[in-house]
């Protein structure tokens, strides 16, 4: 769509919602953002072909040894912030429940860790 079609199908859905009442407002001007046509974002979250959701969806955030995947894509809620912080939390005590720390140049280590010693260590590593 280009700007002129979005500003009428944003005037579509707001009659939906709030009846035609809305329309003393409408000024045919405005600003709109198409993220899909932006050439720097690609794309604002995850768009999922036909079928691919029911296809994939489980599988985007299976735990591949040591690694833990999170973000929108990851979540049912995709291209929501709730999906991002809901994924990363869901992700970061799978990590924890896991006790399994990537070391580098080691294999994976199980250890017992405290959430303690555990904000000691990230502390610890941070730059």
């Amino acid at each position: 769509m280009d700007d002129k079609e979005r500003y009428a199908f944003a005037l579509r859905g707001l009659q939906q919602v709030h009846g035609n009442r809305v329309e003393a407002f409408y000024t045919g001007r405005g600003q709109t953002q198409s993220w899909v046509r932006n050439r720097y974002a690609m794309g604002e979250a995850a768009v999922f072909a036909p079928r691919q959701l029911t296809q994939l969806h489980r599988a985007i955030p299976t735990i591949e040894g040591p690694l833990h995947f999170a973000g929108e894509h990851t979540s049912l809620k995709h291209s929501w912030i709730e999906a991002a912080l809901e994924s990363s939390v869901r992700a970061a005590l799978a990590s924890y429940r896991s006790r399994t720390f990537w070391q580098p140049n080691k294999q994976p280590v199980n250890k017992e860790i405290s959430p303690k010693l555990l904000s000691e260590k990230i502390e610890a590593s941070a730059p």
